[in-house]
Protein backbone atom coordinates (compact mmCIF):
# COMPACT_ATOMS: atom_id res chain seq x y z
CA UNK A 1 0.00 0.00 0.00
CA UNK A 2 0.83 3.67 -0.19
CA UNK A 3 2.42 5.79 2.24
CA UNK A 4 -0.61 7.86 2.01
CA UNK A 5 -3.12 5.10 2.17
CA UNK A 6 -1.51 3.64 5.14
CA UNK A 7 -1.05 6.93 6.50
CA UNK A 8 -4.84 7.94 6.27
CA UNK A 9 -6.15 4.94 6.56
CA UNK A 10 -7.79 5.38 10.33
CA UNK A 11 -9.75 8.05 8.53
CA UNK A 12 -10.98 6.86 5.38
CA UNK A 13 -14.60 5.14 5.50
CA UNK A 14 -14.64 1.17 4.35
CA UNK A 15 -18.64 1.24 3.57
CA UNK A 16 -21.00 3.47 2.03
CA UNK A 17 -20.59 6.58 2.31
CA UNK A 18 -21.01 10.10 0.60
CA UNK A 19 -23.74 11.61 -2.09
CA UNK A 20 -23.98 10.55 -5.53
CA UNK A 21 -24.85 13.73 -8.05
CA UNK A 22 -28.46 12.06 -8.44
CA UNK A 23 -29.19 12.88 -4.89
CA UNK A 24 -27.76 16.12 -4.39
CA UNK A 25 -29.85 16.92 -7.35
CA UNK A 26 -33.15 16.09 -6.36
CA UNK A 27 -32.30 18.06 -3.05
CA UNK A 28 -32.69 21.14 -5.41
CA UNK A 29 -35.56 23.62 -5.77
CA UNK A 30 -37.26 22.71 -8.86
CA UNK A 31 -36.45 25.77 -10.56
CA UNK A 32 -32.55 25.64 -10.19
CA UNK A 33 -32.99 21.74 -11.52
CA UNK A 34 -34.69 23.18 -14.45
CA UNK A 35 -31.88 26.20 -14.51
CA UNK A 36 -29.31 23.71 -14.29
CA UNK A 37 -30.29 21.33 -16.98
CA UNK A 38 -30.74 23.95 -19.24
CA UNK A 39 -27.43 25.74 -19.10
CA UNK A 40 -25.55 22.09 -18.56
CA UNK A 41 -27.42 21.16 -21.96
CA UNK A 42 -26.37 24.59 -23.50
CA UNK A 43 -22.88 23.48 -23.53
CA UNK A 44 -22.79 19.53 -23.70
CA UNK A 45 -23.28 18.72 -26.94
CA UNK A 46 -22.93 14.60 -27.32
CA UNK A 47 -24.19 13.98 -23.79
CA UNK A 48 -26.98 15.01 -22.31
CA UNK A 49 -27.69 16.49 -19.03
CA UNK A 50 -29.81 13.39 -17.56
CA UNK A 51 -27.04 11.23 -19.08
CA UNK A 52 -24.40 12.64 -17.73
CA UNK A 53 -25.79 13.14 -14.03
CA UNK A 54 -26.56 9.32 -14.06
CA UNK A 55 -23.50 8.06 -16.07
CA UNK A 56 -20.91 9.94 -13.56
CA UNK A 57 -23.24 10.19 -10.44
CA UNK A 58 -21.00 8.10 -8.29
CA UNK A 59 -18.12 9.72 -9.79
CA UNK A 60 -18.55 12.76 -6.79
CA UNK A 61 -17.96 9.93 -4.38
CA UNK A 62 -15.71 7.77 -6.05
CA UNK A 63 -13.01 11.33 -6.57
CA UNK A 64 -13.38 12.74 -3.08
CA UNK A 65 -12.55 8.90 -1.39
CA UNK A 66 -9.29 7.76 -3.93
CA UNK A 67 -7.92 5.11 -1.66
CA UNK A 68 -11.23 2.45 -1.46
CA UNK A 69 -10.72 -0.19 -3.48
CA UNK A 70 -13.31 0.11 -5.76
CA UNK A 71 -12.87 3.66 -7.07
CA UNK A 72 -11.58 3.72 -10.92
CA UNK A 73 -8.08 4.37 -11.23
CA UNK A 74 -9.01 6.79 -14.22
CA UNK A 75 -11.37 8.62 -16.16
CA UNK A 76 -12.00 9.51 -20.02
CA UNK A 77 -12.39 13.46 -21.00
CA UNK A 78 -16.25 13.59 -21.01
CA UNK A 79 -16.16 13.55 -17.09
CA UNK A 80 -14.05 16.75 -17.29
CA UNK A 81 -16.13 18.45 -20.06
CA UNK A 82 -19.64 17.41 -18.01
CA UNK A 83 -17.77 18.73 -14.88
CA UNK A 84 -16.90 22.04 -16.82
CA UNK A 85 -20.50 22.55 -17.85
CA UNK A 86 -21.91 21.89 -14.43
CA UNK A 87 -19.73 24.89 -13.56
CA UNK A 88 -20.55 27.13 -16.15
CA UNK A 89 -23.82 26.57 -15.76
CA UNK A 90 -23.97 27.77 -11.68
CA UNK A 91 -22.47 30.69 -12.40
CA UNK A 92 -24.22 31.53 -15.24
CA UNK A 93 -27.33 30.54 -13.05
CA UNK A 94 -25.92 33.17 -10.53
CA UNK A 95 -25.53 35.96 -13.09
CA UNK A 96 -28.64 35.60 -14.25
CA UNK A 97 -30.36 35.77 -10.93
CA UNK A 98 -27.92 38.76 -10.03
CA UNK A 99 -26.09 36.88 -7.28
Amino acid sequence: KSFLSVRLAPWIATTEFGHSLVDLFDKLEPIDQLDLERYVDEEVDELGFNEGLNKFSKSFIELRYPHEPQTPKSYGSDIVYFSRAMSNAVFKIARARNV
